[in-house]
């Protein structure tokens, strides 16, 4: 009997906690979001909604990773997209990634990002001399609009260079 009670109210707070995360912007949703936010994350309710928005984002992006080896080659890594079924969800996780390190507020994602690229990418007798990270982005065109392919555009935010046989 204690037990369904507690799970009644667990699940009632949860529920509660849902209805205030996805509230419209309020003093009221303000202060009790700091209550919520742990529930949320820890059960992965902490989705954002704004692709509905009456501003949906304009841009789509990507961060990828240049990588030069010793022997004058090079290659470029792309983070992992899922199938057309359920790989989307396998890879949700490198797009949030993706989301955070391409900001300048997260400087401290480059360099491990770049030394992780280097070290996976160091095989079959080719050692990475350089890394660089770079962004890409393409505005969206507008709901119904005839344009499609917009040219995109990239910016290189960070360079590692490697010594020969190093990572």
């Amino acid at each position: 009997m204690v037990t369904q009670w507690v799970l009644s109210a667990l699940l009632a707070f949860v529920l509660a906690a849902t209805v205030v995360w996805n509230m419209p912007d309020s003093g009221l949703r303000r202060g009790i979001i700091p209550l919520v936010t742990p529930v949320m994350n820890a059960t992965g309710l902490h989705q954002s909604w704004i692709v509905f928005a009456p501003d949906p984002p304009r841009l789509t992006f990507e961060v990828v990773a240049r990588i030069d080896y010793a022997d004058g080659t090079s290659a470029l890594w792309r983070t992992p997209k899922g199938g057309a079924l359920v790989g989307h969800y396998r890879t949700y996780r490198w797009r949030k990634w993706m989301e955070s390190a391409r900001l300048d507020s997260n400087q401290d994602l480059w360099e491990p990002a770049a030394r992780w690229v280097a070290r996976t990418y160091n095989h079959e007798g080719r050692t990475p001399t350089q890394v660089q990270l770079v962004r890409r982005w393409r505005e969206l065109p507008p709901p119904g609009s005839t344009v499609h392919d917009q040219p995109g555009r990239e910016y290189t935010f960070f360079t590692l260079s490697l010594p020969v046989g190093g990572s």
